[in-house]
């Protein structure tokens, strides 16, 4: 029945199926981690197996991006000349090269 719960995405802990009511009375389920409390595992039916299934979804790990010249030229066809501040060629590519970097940096260092 997928009862199988993956670790906490956080901390790496286990995780256990809770069930808890609504001011109605219906049931709602959620999972949350022995460790840190992470919560989730909300799924649109509210189903115990909505949430297992919810709880185990996970965005798979972004595969590390090295600049490339062919990115550094894609960014230069959009650097125009009057924002240059008379930079010439190769201190533009320098620009876009470190611009580019800062984004990767950034993009990599939030999934984690």
């Amino acid at each position: 029945m997928g009862e199988h719960l993956l670790p906490c995405p956080f901390c790496g802990h286990d995780a256990e199926w809770n069930k808890g009511q609504h001011g109605d009375g219906s049931d709602w389920h959620y999972i949350a981690c022995t460790e840190c409390e992470a919560m989730g595992g909300n799924s649109a039916d509210q189903s115990r197996e909505g949430s297992i299934a919810a709880w185990n979804l996970r965005v798979p790990p972004v595969e590390p991006c090295e600049v490339t010249d062919a990115m550094v030229a894609e960014g230069l066809k959009n650097y125009s000349e009057g924002g240059c501040m008379g930079l010439d060629e190769d201190e533009r590519r320098e620009v876009v090269r470190n611009i580019l970097e800062a984004a990767i940096a950034k993009a990599e260092g939030s999934s984690k």
